[in-house]
Order: structure tokens, then C-alpha cells, then sequence
């Protein structure tokens, strides 16, 4: 099938340098590495900024008066950089989506705007041209618990949203660059498995398909299944979808909710980060 990685936690915050930070590469200058906060972790996480590859130097590009709990998110063509800001602690806190550009400037703000004032944005990730960003949506209410219902593609520079129609109860979403999709993961029911879409940007079709997860190998050949309503990872084959999980991991990795994702420019390396057990 090909490789499986596996770090264990001391190596977690190298491992977390190389992937979890947004990269993207800027006009002749080669990658930029982007992250919340600075190099030593030492400080509140209220800022984004940008690393140097030649000389390492970090320069700050954004500011918060709240509070940024995620890492910064490149664009497909690498232009802007996405991450969720918490503006306020009351209750379950106050969320917004902040787009900006590499120099730092706002380039559109979702979640307080009239169009989002009463949707609550769970999940987003870059997808179908530049510029373009898929919003995982859905009511927010004092007293019960947010649901996401629906999948949005907004335009960030002219703030031009489309709707997805023929989506069953959305959970959670991807995009895959290997067929340039946006694959959607619905919420199983009580006795019926999670159904997954696939929506193509090039005839604007959403269309249901046969696989069991949405989290594809940067060649397309295998996916992952690591839902939010369960503890385990599956892995599967995309052309016939046949189940190979027990081959790459053990049941341990499969259960106690190891991290895992796809090593970038690979073509389909599966990386497992085991988390450090919990200390008294």
C-alpha cells in the first residue's frame, strides 16, 4: 500500500512545525511558513506570523484582541491565509473567520456579517480556484447544540456565495487536489452509515458516491475516515473502497484517537502521531 509513519509525542511539536503550520509560496520568493503565534509558544495565542525560509526571522502580520485557537490555513494559490478568531469568552464565545492577505490586511471577515449573523461556522477549508473558500454552516442557539446544514462556497474577494443543494445532514468537508473536488461527509444516522458527496467545481455537480470517508492521499489512490462522531480511523481503498485498515495500523492507533493525516508531497504516506498519555 506504501509507507505508515509513526511519531510518537516528544516529536509531536517538530512534526506540528512541519505540517500543522500553513505553508504556501509566495510570488519568486520560494514557500513561507505561517503560524499562530512565535517560535517560542511562550505568548498568547493572538498572532499570526510569518516566517522567513532564508534567515528564519519571524515578522508579525496580525494581531488579536481575542483569541486565535487554530493555525492559519493557506489558499490554494497561496495569496491568503483563513483561521478562526474567538472576539469574545461569554458563553460559548463569540467566533468570526478572518481572511487576510500575506501583508496582514483584512481581506473579508465571515460570521458577523448580516448574511452570517445567525450561523455559526464550523469547519472551512480552500477549495475549487483561488479564492474560494467552502464553509461548513448551520444555526446557532443559546440552548441547543450546534449542527451543522449546510455547505457554502463563498468568493473572498467579492464575498459572492453559492449554496449546495442535495446534501443530506453535512458533518464535515475536504478538499482533494488530486481530482480538484470538495468531498462532503454526511452525519450518520442511528443505523445507516455516513453518506459521502462529491461536489465538482467545473460543472457546479453534487453528486453521492460509494466511499467511506473524505480525507484522500495526495494521489488519490487511498482516504481515511476520521469522523467527529467516532474514535476510530479507517483506511480505504478509492477503487473498489475495500476497508485497509488492519494492514497499516494496530488496533491501538485505530481506537485511542491518534492523530493522522497525509505527509504533503507524498503520494500516499500515512502519518500516525501518538498522543502523550495523560499526566496526573
Amino acid at each position: 500500500m506504501g509507507r505508515t509513519i509513526r511519531y510518537t509525542a516528544p516529536v509531536v511539536s517538530l512534526w506540528a512545525a512541519a505540517l500543522m503550520v500553513g505553508e504556501a509560496r509566495g510570488q519568486g520568493a520560494g514557500p513561507l511558513l505561517v503560524r499562530v503565534e512565535d517560535r517560542t509558544r511562550s505568548g498568547a495565542r493572538n498572532k499570526i506570523v510569518i516566517r522567513d525560509p532564508r534567515s528564519g526571522a519571524d515578522r508579525e502580520i496580525y494581531r488579536s484582541e481575542g483569541h486565535l485557537p487554530y493555525q492559519a490555513v493557506p489558499s490554494l494559490d497561496g495569496r491568503y491565509f483563513s483561521f478562526i478568531e474567538v472576539t469574545s469568552q461569554v458563553g460559548a464565545g463569540a467566533r468570526r473567520l478572518v481572511i487576510i492577505d500575506s501583508d496582514g490586511k483584512v481581506v473579508r471577515i465571515l460570521g458577523q456579517s448580516a448574511i452570517h449573523n445567525d450561523r455559526g461556522i464550523r469547519d472551512h477549508v480552500w477549495c475549487c480556484s483561488p479564492g474560494m473558500v467552502a464553509l461548513l454552516t448551520g444555526g446557532e442557539g443559546e440552548m441547543t447544540r450546534f449542527e451543522p446544514d449546510s455547505v457554502q462556497i463563498v468568493d473572498v474577494r467579492t464575498g459572492e456565495i453559492q449554496s449546495l443543494a442535495g446534501l443530506e445532514k453535512p458533518g464535515q468537508i475536504a478538499w482533494a487536489g488530486f481530482d480538484s473536488s470538495l468531498y462532503i461527509q454526511s452525519r450518520p444516522g442511528p443505523t445507516t452509515p455516513a453518506p459521502v458527496y462529491r461536489y465538482d467545481p467545473r460543472t457546479a455537480r453534487v453528486a453521492p458516491t460509494s466511499h467511506r470517508g473524505i480525507f484522500f492521499s495526495p494521489d488519490g489512490k487511498y482516504y481515511f475516515d476520521k469522523s467527529p462522531w467516532t474514535s476510530s480511523v479507517g483506511v480505504y481503498r478509492s477503487s473498489d473502497d475495500r476497508d485497509m485498515t488492519a494492514q497499516i495500523s494496530s488496533t491501538n492507533e485505530r481506537e485511542t484517537g491518534s492523530a493522522v493525516l497525509w505527509m504533503p508531497s507524498a503520494n500516499h504516506v500515512l502519518v500516525f502521531v501518538e498522543r502523550e498519555p495523560p499526566r496526573p
